[in-house]
């Protein structure tokens, strides 16, 4: 009897792991489709749904499918993780060093250079091959100019396109940029000095003429009033007006500089990454 029993439930947790594994590899197999056809938020519901159940083989497959699924969906942080994940469900160095460059991007989309730059000197570490140097320089080219240390991203931006054939063009685009400018510090104290000089110096003219004809109406009804009543019945009622919008004034210029730095910087970045899109034939870039 007991013997019977042992043989009947040996069967059904056979039946139950086989029927287990064909649906696992069905909804991979959808996943798979999902993710062909860029519907990458239904895919990385569908990897996810056998992550947790899956043997090693499947958690090392879907795993990098929903990392790169949740990035195509901008959710960087999840990204993340998947990614992280990732690096322990590899067996291959190639693979491993593939992930801690997906990390590291991952980390510039949410602004924190720092970490992305801890990762990739892990992966210079993994692999010092022709295709993992470019690369490497690339991305610490990319860091560099997110910390702002401009000429040291140049350097490793020359030294990513050297022996390519798009190191001319890539030469010619950071000899024309200046990516300390417009100065915010400069754009400040030019608001300062004169209301509205700072914007239109940082490019945004329809910002420094509303910021200078402001101020100036707001002081020449400060000399009205201190004129026909007295300074003091100036300055209460005035002053605060003019402090606000004063004070508001070159603080705005300040940001607005800081904002076109940042839009030429991006800017720069992609036409870089796109000189170098050009290459097709084992370009790093185009990972």
């Amino acid at each position: 009897m007991y013997k019977a029993f042992s043989i009947i439930a040996f069967s059904l947790f056979a039946f139950a792991c086989s029927v287990s594994a064909q649906t696992q590899k069905e909804t991979v197999e959808l996943g798979d489709n999902m993710f062909a056809l860029d519907n990458f938020e239904e895919a990385a519901k569908l990897y996810k749904r056998v992550a947790f159940f899956g043997d090693d083989s499947i958690q090392a497959y879907v795993y990098p499918k929903i990392a790169k699924s949740e990035l195509m969906n901008g959710n960087y942080k999840e990204s993340l993780f998947f990614y992280d994940v990732s690096l322990n469900t590899t067996n291959s160095d190639s693979a491993y060093n593939e992930h801690l460059y997906k990390i590291a991007f991952c980390h510039l989309l949410l602004d924190e250079p720092q970490k992305a730059l801890i990762k990739v000197f892990s992966a210079r570490n993994q692999d010092s091959s022709d295709y993992f140097m470019d690369k490497y320089n690339f991305y610490m080219g990319v860091i560099h100019v997110k910390i702002k240390k401009y000429d040291d991203a140049k350097e490793y931006f020359l030294n990513a396109a050297r022996g390519h054939e798009y190191y001319d063009d890539v030469s010619k685009v950071l000899n024309s940029v200046k990516f300390n400018r417009p100065s915010p510090k400069l754009a400040k104290i030019l608001s300062i000095v004169i209301p509205g000089l700072g914007q239109l110096y940082a490019g945004d003219a329809f910002n420094a003429a509303n910021s200078f004809l402001l101020n100036s109406g707001l002081a020449a009804s400060f000399l009205y009033i201190a004129k026909r009543h007295t300074f003091f019945n100036a300055f209460t009622s005035i002053g605060p007006w003019f402090q606000r919008y004063y004070t508001g004034g070159f603080n705005r210029a300040e940001k607005i500089a800081m904002e076109r730095q940042n839009e030429k910087r991006d800017k720069v970045l992609i036409q870089i990454f796109s000189l170098m899109m050009k290459e097709k034939n084992g370009n790093f870039a185009n990972q």
